[in-house]
């Protein structure tokens, strides 16, 4: 359970520094990528098609946001206090 949290928390930060945008496009290219790959599981016979899977990594994905958020207020408020010096 926990990693299918943990794999997909890079592309919750990627997704945004590629294709640009804010959380909903991030959330709709990732939940897109996700339900093909879920999909190819399935016709494939690799795995199983399963919603848990399909929550899980979409918790990752929105964690790996939240992150990469986090990391860009506080470099915003580094590099202001650097300019106020």
């Amino acid at each position: 359970l926990i990693g299918n949290i943990v794999i997909f928390v890079p592309f919750g930060a990627l997704i945004p520094l590629v294709f640009g945008g804010g959380w909903g496009r991030m959330l709709l290219l990732f939940v897109s990528a996700v339900v093909v790959l879920e999909c190819s599981q399935f016709l494939l016979h690799r795995g199983s098609l399963d919603v848990d899977d399909l929550i899980l990594n979409v918790l990752g994905s929105l964690l790996g946001f939240g992150i990469l958020q986090i990391f860009r207020i506080n470099h915003g408020k580094q590099t202001a206090m650097k300019r106020s010096q």
